[in-house]
């Protein structure tokens, strides 16, 4: 039964397209409030189970098909991991692809956020690191580890 549960799941995540229009707006991953009621649960769903072993990141830093390889794949940025939230993994990539974004036309799917452009594109003045991770994000984002990107270090506070 586990088996025909996780391999369901799987098809599903693959099976559903992203959505059409990305979604415009800045990042609202720290506003619940602004969340629409049927995405509430994945959000906590992806919290719990990715903040397990690195921060969990907006998910308009990539575009869904990032997501879906991400959810997909067990071999995770160099490490093996068991993704074993079965049935919960359909609400969290139903949450996943309705806020992040499309890619364009030939476009190739970013895997690491150097490679996104919108992540690019979020911070448009900040000097980044080489190869920046969500731990290089809590320099800048001091409450990135309760889900809040939206405060900003002070010496960011003050910057346009």
């Amino acid at each position: 039964m586990t088996l025909f549960v996780a391999v369901g799941t799987s098809w599903m995540v693959r099976a559903q397209p992203a959505p059409q229009k990305p979604l415009e707006g800045k990042l609202e991953s720290s506003r619940e409030e602004q969340l629409a009621p049927q995405y509430k649960l994945g959000r906590e769903l992806y919290i719990k189970n990715c903040s397990h072993c690195h921060l969990a990141i907006p998910p308009e830093v990539f575009p869904s098909d990032t997501w879906r390889a991400l959810l997909l794949d067990s071999y995770h940025y160099g490490r093996q991991v068991q993704i074993d939230f079965r049935p919960e993994k359909l609400l969290v990539w139903q949450y996943l692809r309705d806020y992040s974004r499309a890619l364009q036309e030939k476009e190739p799917v970013p895997y690491y956020f150097a490679e996104s452009r919108y992540f690019r594109a979020l911070h448009p003045k900040v000097p980044l690191p080489k190869r920046p991770d969500a731990a290089s994000c809590l320099q800048c984002h001091p409450g990135a580890k309760a889900d809040n990107y939206l405060r900003l270090s002070a010496e960011w506070e003050e910057k346009p």
